[in-house]
């Protein structure tokens, strides 16, 4: 889900949420240091499922970042309903380059796994059982990082 406008309030409210720049690279979002730069990042949601509930977060990333996460997710969007927030998370620990800590805690691997080596299980787990055609998108997003 995106959201092209931004008011000042909005602006206000990412600044002081998120710092003023990428979460996923650490990138700023001004021009020449004074500017805020609009065009520079984009603000998306991703779904917390709970039992009876669906809640969307806000996320922040520049436009490379954004677009890289987008590959990443959109290679499981045929398996039906993916926790949004353990493929983020994947992404976050796995291919963010320089992500922040604030970033790190929000999408922590605990309700996954209890370490890095077990969280990457689950996700292998989670990848066998995909559709083919999902791996196939996903070995296709491997390679465009070697």
């Amino acid at each position: 889900m995106l959201r092209s406008s931004f008011t000042q309030k909005d602006k206000d409210f990412l600044l002081l949420k998120n710092g003023p720049c990428c979460n996923f690279c650490s990138k700023a979002f001004f021009k020449d240091d004074k500017e805020f730069d609009l065009s520079s990042f984009k603000l998306f949601f991703y779904k917390i499922r709970n039992k009876s509930t669906t809640v969307l977060k806000p996320e922040i990333a520049c436009i490379k970042c954004y677009q890289d996460i987008g590959l990443f997710v959109n290679c499981f969007v045929i398996e039906g309903l993916v926790d949004d927030t353990f493929l983020l998370s994947y992404y976050v620990y796995t291919f963010a380059v320089n992500p922040n800590h604030d970033l790190r805690l929000r999408h922590s691997l605990l309700p996954y796994a209890l370490n890095r080596t077990q969280f990457d299980d689950t996700f292998f787990k989670f990848l066998f059982s995909c559709e083919v055609k999902s791996k196939e998108l996903y070995l296709q997003y491997i390679n465009t990082k070697t």
